[in-house]
């Protein structure tokens, strides 16, 4: 596709430190005072601290603002004190307004405008953009990411290896638990014939998980992009044991390896993974395994259904399409 618009990019450091942090609202805002007459759409990717003042100017100027809404913008799981919204504050009022702002809202999948997660909590907890900021009239449109089937496919020809991976980045607790790594361990500690693979483990969080693995989890460290492929392509199944999620680039990418998913019943999981895998309703470790072992003993024409099914719904070009005439019709005032 012919690129239509010149696009100029701005990289918000959140930084911890407060006179840092105040300094990078400071250059946001030059930034936006530069640049604001000669844009005619402002938009952030997922809402939160930097996408306040975009908003605000867009709303100054009669700009349009777009807001993407990842997952991290629209829940809260009191559980593992995640999402923006756990801790009323400074922090989630900026997201509310930023969302009042907006012209448009585009949440990778539905269920972040308004749901109910029962995997994480069989009580039910609510999520969702509406849940959080009441009497919202801001637009939504769902636009999945996409991926890039010539960049992420099996490279290795012949047999998937019996082996089982998830990919994350594991840096603290929270992730250790959001991600659904506890879980993943469980299971492998039932299957010990199978290989397990772990990547995107921190130095500290790898200590913490080595004390206590069985001898067939492998753990690994952050391994760049372009090793990562190699790394999926030759396992057979991919795990997905999210507690909350949007659209996992992970495990989107790793169907296009063609390797059979298996994920929790959570935000886009089940979506993503379509018919061509297996979906876990419940945090339950023996549930958990069938369905894993279902997905090692599959034909491996499951796993190029899962390729075709990331191919069909979820391609690069079909996002790029989708938000070109967002972009137009937004820009021209149309009804979208």
């Amino acid at each position: 596709m012919v690129k239509e618009a010149d696009v100029l990019k701005y990289h918000f450091k959140p930084e911890k430190q407060l006179h840092k942090f105040i300094f990078e609202f400071i250059k946001l805002k030059w930034f936006l005072i530069k640049n604001i007459r000669k844009t005619d759409v402002l938009f952030s990717w997922f809402a939160d601290y930097h996408s306040f003042l975009p908003a605000l100017f867009g709303k100054m100027f009669h700009k349009k603002t777009f807001i993407v809404v990842g997952g991290t913008d629209a829940v809260s799981i009191p559980e593992i004190e995640y999402g923006i919204f756990y801790q009323k504050g400074f922090r989630s009022l900026l997201v509310s307004w930023s969302y009042r702002w907006a012209d448009l809202i585009l949440p990778v999948h539905k269920s972040l405008i308004e749901s109910t997660n029962t995997y994480a909590d069989r009580k039910g907890i609510k999520i969702g953009v509406k849940h959080f900021v009441k009497n919202l009239n801001t637009e939504f449109v769902e636009l999945p990411t996409g991926y890039d089937s010539r960049k992420w496919y099996a490279k290795n020809e012949g047999a998937k290896e019996s082996m089982v991976v998830t990919v994350a980045g594991i840096h603290n607790m929270r992730t250790y638990k959001g991600k659904g790594i506890d879980l993943f361990i469980d299971v492998a500690r039932k299957m010990p014939s199978v290989s397990f693979v772990v990547i995107g483990v921190s130095p500290e969080m790898h200590q913490f998980i080595n004390k206590d693995k069985p001898d067939n989890v492998e753990v690994k460290e952050y391994v760049e992009n372009h090793l990562l492929i190699d790394e999926i392509a030759k396992a057979k199944v991919y795990c997905q044991f999210s507690l909350t999620e949007g659209l996992p680039n992970a495990l989107c990418e790793a169907m296009l390896c063609e390797c059979v998913p298996v994920g929790s019943n959570v935000n886009g999981i089940p979506d993503g993974i379509g018919d061509a895998g297996f979906i876990l309703n419940e945090r339950n470790v023996e549930k958990a395994e069938a369905l894993v072992q279902q997905a090692l003993d599959s034909d491996d024409d499951l796993g190029k259904k899962a390729r075709e099914q990331i191919i069909n719904h979820y391609s690069h070009s079909k996002r790029e399409q989708s938000l070109f005439q967002l972009v137009l019709n937004k820009k021209n005032d149309k009804e979208l």
